[in-house]
């Protein structure tokens, strides 16, 4: 079969926001070398979300103008709306991973005997789900997709776990950190959890409600 005039622009348009993905997961990992190393890093993390931000108006401007030159099939209108609704989820990824070194550069000096440790697993599963959410992009699969799905619940359990513990330190400094972190890393989650339901969306043309 011979391309489509289209085929192009989404080829482009999947390049985009891979790229995309990939800078906002180098966000998220900085801001998490932030956390581990007390380092303020965030001037680079605050300039990374507004580039960021950048990038999904050039993808939603690509999008925009190939459903308007070749008014697409369902399938291909299907995707390019999923591909618009990712370029946001990486968009607010970045800007989750800035407030992270935001809190972190304003209450720095809480850290230093704060329990980091019981953060740890959330990190693990939410770095786990953003690593994933970039493999779904590159090679849609079902059987990705929920695995995100499964590991979000794992976030939700561990957060509100996190929030328990966090009520029992005594250093209200230290207590407030703890918490805006969690905070930030649940909802980088759920923007993972989003990823893959838009592209489950595109593969079967539905979505998994997220309750």
């Amino acid at each position: 079969m011979s391309p489509r005039l289209i085929d192009k622009g989404l080829k482009e348009l999947h390049k985009m926001t891979l790229e995309m993905g990939l800078y906002s997961q180098a966000s998220f990992k900085r801001a998490i070398e932030a956390f581990e190393n007390l380092d303020d890093n965030s001037i680079e993390l605050v300039r990374r979300s507004y580039q960021l931000y950048m990038k999904r108006e050039e993808i939603n401007s690509l999008a925009v103008e190939l459903i308007a030159r070749f008014q697409p099939l369902a399938s291909d209108l299907r995707y390019i709306k999923s591909i618009m609704e990712i370029a946001y989820d990486y968009l607010r990824i970045g800007r989750y991973s800035a407030d992270i070194s935001l809190a972190i550069k304003d209450l720095a000096d809480a850290l230093e005997d704060c329990p980091r440790k019981y953060l740890g697993k959330l990190i693990d599963t939410v770095d786990h789900m953003v690593t994933l959410s970039i493999e779904l992009l590159e090679n849609p699969d079902d059987q990705k997709a929920y695995k995100i799905f499964e590991l979000d619940d794992v976030v939700d359990k561990e957060y509100r776990g996190i929030i328990e513990e966090v009520i029992k330190i005594g250093d209200v400094k230290c207590g407030v950190l703890m918490a805006f972190v969690a905070r930030y890393l649940e909802r980088i989650g759920d923007h993972a959890y989003y990823i893959a339901d838009s592209i489950h969306y595109y593969l079967n043309g539905y979505r998994i409600a997220k309750i």
